[in-house]
């Protein structure tokens, strides 16, 4: 009986013991590498060094990590996490070293698994990055000379700085040079204030376009010669009523909805600061035919060049500092194409390569999701029959919504705004060529675009009827 009792004692261990070695062989992310890489730095010319390795969690990951090659590393290799490119900003900073300190003088290591570093200087520095479960990522310099240390760094920026400061040369990295320019345009834009007339007339619209997100005022196309207020009342929704007070130049004065009153003050019969009862939130200012709208709630500063009646969004900037590795005040640019039959085309321009950094650039600002912004105008004196394009944020993404402007057969004008099959059908009476009602429908269309099939009528696209009420200076 006792000897069955050891036995199956016996047994037990045995078990234990073969499980806890199955463990041991299993949990990779406790294991210190004894067999990867050793990279040996020998006196000689100066050397870069990035690395960025992948920590290891199982078996197998290892195993096929020790079998990849550097030149498996491509843009389309399914292993794109050991890549150069997935530390942030690491590859701007080797092509800026490779600017200034060229591959014929200069040694170039990048790293990607687990690996130790001896260093042939007087002092015999080691690196060790061998740790399995570590995730290690940086920069690191040796000037080949015996008697230099290792210069290391985690963070990736200015490293040409950072370099030139060692080796006693007037280096710049050019995205800080850049930053530099864009940071003295931004200083001169923030304080120049010289207008054309044309400039100043149409900022006081374009001021009514960004305040009433909705846009569904065409102002430029009514008469409004001695009109000292205009309120719009809307029957459908009472709390969506507004109010423009005009002053007796008829330059608008103050703009009040359910949100609040912004009142505008004039510099030179141009709109220049926007206020609300507690804080300036927004300022304009001018060089010409460019308008410079300074976004206070937000810290941008967007840039508008005028075309015809129309403001086309070129440059837009940040009005804070950002990170120390970032270095980048511009959050786009656009360019403008004016053809010959009057039409204005703006080509949405392919933001900085760092733009995945920035998160202004990869998705709207709470403030902006709102607001379309005019990439096309068929004609740009304005006038009607007109097509207007913009680019704006619908159903959690950015889209195409196509305005069209028409005078039909009984003298209503008539404002459509399209996103796919979905039209908002705005239908202005017009008297003595001021807008008296405005209706305002949500159709569904074929297609083709070219039959309403249906109308939707929902809390949100439940038909509207709006009425226009005037007060005069003359009155």
């Amino acid at each position: 009986m006792k000897n069955s009792i050891l036995i199956f004692l016996l047994f037990i261990s045995c078990l234990v013991k073969a499980q806890m070695k199955k463990v041991n062989i299993t949990a990779v992310n406790k294991w210190t590498c004894t067999s990867c890489d050793t990279l040996i730095l020998k006196p000689g010319k100066p050397i870069f060094v990035f690395y960025n390795i992948h920590a290891v969690y199982d078996q197998n990951e290892f195993r096929y990590i020790k079998q990849l090659k550097a030149s498996d590393l491509t843009d389309s290799s399914a292993n794109y996490k050991y890549q150069l490119y997935t530390v942030p900003f690491a590859k701007r900073e080797w092509n800026e070293l490779q600017k200034h300190y060229p591959n014929n003088k200069f040694n170039y290591k990048y790293i990607f698994k687990h690996t130790y570093i001896k260093v042939l200087n007087s002092s015999l520095e080691k690196i060790n990055m061998l740790t399995l479960s570590d995730e290690d990522t940086g920069f690191i310099y040796w000037s080949g000379k015996p008697g230099d240390k290792v210069i290391k760094r985690k963070e990736m920026y200015q490293l040409t700085e950072l370099i030139a400061k060692y080796r006693k040369v007037k280096f710049r990295s050019s995205y800080m040079l850049k930053y530099e320019q864009d940071s003295t345009a931004i200083a001169d834009h923030k304080t120049v204030f010289k207008p054309t007339r044309e400039a100043a007339r149409q900022a006081m619209y374009f001021a009514v376009n960004l305040k009433f997100k909705n846009h569904y005022l065409p102002l430029q196309l009514f008469n409004l010669k001695d009109v000292k207020e205009m309120v719009l009342t809307n029957v459908t929704h009472r709390n969506k009523n507004i109010q423009l007070d005009f002053n007796s130049k008829g330059q608008i004065v103050k703009m009040l909805d359910d949100r609040g009153a912004v009142s505008i003050e004039y510099k030179d019969d141009a709109p220049h600061f926007f206020t609300e009862p507690s804080q300036q939130n927004q300022e304009f200012n001018y060089s010409g035919d460019t308008l410079f709208v300074n976004n206070k709630w937000n810290r941008k500063l967007d840039q508008y060049t005028l075309v015809g009646n129309f403001y086309f969004k070129t440059k837009s900037y940040l009005l804070y500092d950002p990170a120390p590795f970032k270095k980048e005040l511009v959050l786009g640019r656009n360019e403008l194409i004016k053809r010959i039959d009057h039409s204005t085309e703006l080509i949405l321009q392919t933001n900085h390569s760092n733009a995945d950094e920035l998160d202004m650039l990869t998705r709207p600002d709470a403030q902006d999701q709102d607001v379309p912004m005019v990439t096309y105008v068929s004609s740009i004196d304005g006038t009607v029959p007109l097509t207007i394009k913009y680019k704006t944020y619908y159903d959690n993404q950015y889209t195409e919504l196509i305005e069209e402007r028409f005078m039909d057969g009984k003298g209503n004008l008539i404002l459509n705004k399209t996103i796919g099959s979905i039209r908002r059908h705005h239908v202005f009476k017009m008297k003595q060529n001021r807008p008296v009602s405005l209706s305002i429908k949500y159709q569904v269309l074929s297609d083709d675009g070219k039959t309403v099939i249906d109308e939707l009528s929902s809390k949100d696209t439940k038909p509207e009827m709006i009425n226009f009420s005037y007060k005069y200076y003359n009155d």
